[in-house]
């Protein structure tokens, strides 16, 4: 059965000062936010009470494998590949909460772009390139420094933004792009782009909770300012439903 991600309910009072389709867009991705970093630190700390609990966890586990059809031989080549895999790579939970992080910021930016599509039509309407104007829809695939260009132009260039937000999810950007395209090796391409110090080329790039907390808060932000920008800029706009208007 086809599924949509619903959005919070949100009960538009006559006169409001907002719209309420950017809050709730926010709503949804700061939820999914939450859970996308949560999830993979819960399966982690899981595993390690899992681990710590049974004296014969991995042959428990290899048994299960067997069960549903895994050979002996590739048990073997799995737990050795998968050894030099954790030996030389970030740790997996901060990979999925990395990328799943900024999935989630491209699901609300494509919402936000479709809506000031909508509403640019009833509402305010800066002047936009005709380039722009076109990208507005297709906004999740364009690189982050345009989607925030194309964002600043839509809001006729009222929309203010914390340079620290914008430093940090760029850097969160950067390694995503690292970790998707290059095996987490640092390039040339990051060292001309990054702000931070120490990387040389060819180094794995990894990084702590505490880097990732920075980076899931200056997100956190950056959703919450460009939503409250939007909705109440297009206040006055009709309601808006992502699934009638595409």
């Amino acid at each position: 059965m086809p599924r949509h991600i619903p959005l919070p309910a949100y009960a538009r009072k006559p006169g409001s000062p907002v719209h309420p389709f950017p809050h709730q867009i926010s709503m949804r991705a700061l939820e999914f936010l939450q859970g996308a970093t949560f999830y993979p630190a819960f399966v982690d700390v899981a595993v390690g009470l899992y681990r710590d609990s049974t004296p014969d966890m991995t042959e428990n586990l290899r048994h299960a494998f067997m069960t549903v059809g895994m050979s002996q031989d590739t048990w073997d080549l799995s737990i050795d590949a998968l050894g030099k895999y954790l030996a030389y790579f970030p740790s997996p939970v901060f990979q999925v909460a990395l990328v799943e992080g900024l999935s989630n910021w491209d699901w609300y930016v494509g919402k936000l772009g479709k809506f000031i599509e909508f509403a640019r039509q009833h509402g305010p309407k800066p002047v936009l390139a005709k380039a722009i104007e076109r990208n507005l829809p297709l906004i999740p695939l364009c690189s982050f420094s345009d989607q925030i260009h194309i964002l600043d132009e839509a809001s006729g260039n009222t929309l203010r933004i914390p340079i620290t937000f914008l430093n940090d999810v760029n850097e969160m950007v950067l390694v995503r792009n690292l970790g998707v395209h290059c095996q987490w090796e640092v390039t040339a391409h990051y060292l001309k782009s990054t702000k931070t110090i120490g990387w040389s080329l060819g180094d794995v790039r990894e990084f702590d909770k505490n880097e990732l907390e920075t980076w899931r808060a200056a997100l956190y932000g950056l959703i919450r300012v460009t939503s409250r920008h939007f909705a109440d800029m297009y206040s006055k706009v009709p309601d808006f439903d992502p699934y009638k208007h595409s």
